[in-house]
């Protein structure tokens, strides 16, 4: 099986480590969940390339896409994209009640701080314990502000949440994550 970083030079991915390197993180995050993964979804997908990516990775997970414009060219018997904004909490609310709670939500949306944050506390109850929530492209600008909030989401869930620390890639932007502490993953 290929790793990350072969598939994102195999579809041209910026996640790899020709331009962000963050497939170096997560080849570290989800090789040991590779076989369990059933379900990811991916905010901002862009021409899809990732969506690609996550369903050669993940043999038996569903891959789930959410964007403002959804390409019509990105096919695969396990993708299923759906079209809306990331801080419409009615639009999440419709696609989560279709899809159901994910193992892995990454939002790599419209890397806005309000955005980020809108997704972030509508959809961290639909990831699955034992799962990951991550955002990617956080600019260093607000890097004391996620600080302040992932101290406080850590009071608030009672001991459900860890963060993942802090990954800087090669440019001014930064990987944020979250796992859900026990359940099916581990």
């Amino acid at each position: 099986m290929k790793t990350l970083e072969e598939l994102s030079r195999e579809y041209q991915c910026l996640k790899g480590s020709q331009w962000h390197n963050y497939m170096v993180m997560y080849d570290l995050l989800f090789t040991p969940i590779r076989e369990k993964v059933m379900s990811i979804l991916e905010i901002g997908i862009a021409e899809g390339t990732s969506l690609k990516i996550w369903q050669d990775y993940f043999p038996h997970a569903i891959i789930y896409g959410v964007d403002i414009n959804v390409p019509k060219n990105v096919t695969g018997d396990r993708i299923r994209m759906f079209e809306g904004k990331q801080q419409d909490w009615d639009f999440l609310k419709q696609t989560m009640d279709k899809i159901g709670p994910c193992d892995v939500i990454i939002d790599d949306g419209g890397h806005i701080l309000q955005h980020q944050l809108c997704s972030l506390l509508y959809l961290i109850d639909w990831v699955r314990e034992g799962g990951f929530y991550i955002i990617e492209d956080v600019p260093e600008t607000n890097l004391k502000f996620w600080e302040f909030l992932t101290m406080h989401m850590a009071g608030i869930s009672q001991g459900k949440l860890e963060q993942i620390p802090i990954f800087t890639g090669p440019i001014t932007e930064s990987i944020l994550g979250f796992r859900r502490k026990k359940g099916l993953l581990e």
